[in-house]
């Protein structure tokens, strides 16, 4: 290829608007192509033999580390006898995709329902039981639930 310098000249210093159209390789033609390896751009066959030679696969970026959260202890309502969800947890179940993807179930959704209309507490905790026993989605969505918000009881393990 005559008009492509054997030489490969240093990249310039400043890059301008036509500069960040050219070979990425030889810094004098524009760029055609795209390595399919790390997409670099390059202009030409003897820029991309020179670069392949060199070239590696860019190390995809770790995802940040989950920072681990601490499991919430139960709080219970000692005059009502009920667990109480704190507004932390509200906040973290609002906000999990897992829960949020598990509540776009038309069956669950009137399950919930169906629970939440009870006429008294005994009656929605029949309910939830007898969902819990006999729906194993259900019984999936609320260990998840659960799981997410850490509800543990004093031995570690979950408590419904």
């Amino acid at each position: 290829d005559e008009d492509h310098p054997s030489s490969i000249p240093a990249p310039p210093s400043s890059q301008g608007p036509f500069q960040a159209h050219l070979c990425r390789i030889c810094q004098v033609s524009p760029h055609k192509y795209r390595c399919p390896v790390c997409e670099i751009r390059y202009c030409s066959v003897p820029c991309f033999k020179s670069h392949k030679e060199k070239c590696t696969k860019p190390t995809p970026m770790a995802p940040p580390p989950q920072p681990q959260r601490e499991p919430t202890p139960l709080v219970v309502d000692e005059a009502e006898g009920k667990y109480i969800v704190s507004q932390d947890q509200y906040f973290i179940l609002r906000h999990s995709a897992e829960i949020r993807r598990g509540l776009r179930d038309s069956r669950l959704q009137q399950l919930i329902r169906e629970i939440d209309s009870c006429p008294n507490d005994r009656a929605r905790k029949r309910r939830l039981e007898a969902a819990l026993r006999s729906d194993p989605d259900f019984a999936v969505f609320v260990e998840k639930m659960l799981k997410e918000i850490c509800v543990v009881d004093e031995h570690g393990h979950l408590d419904i």
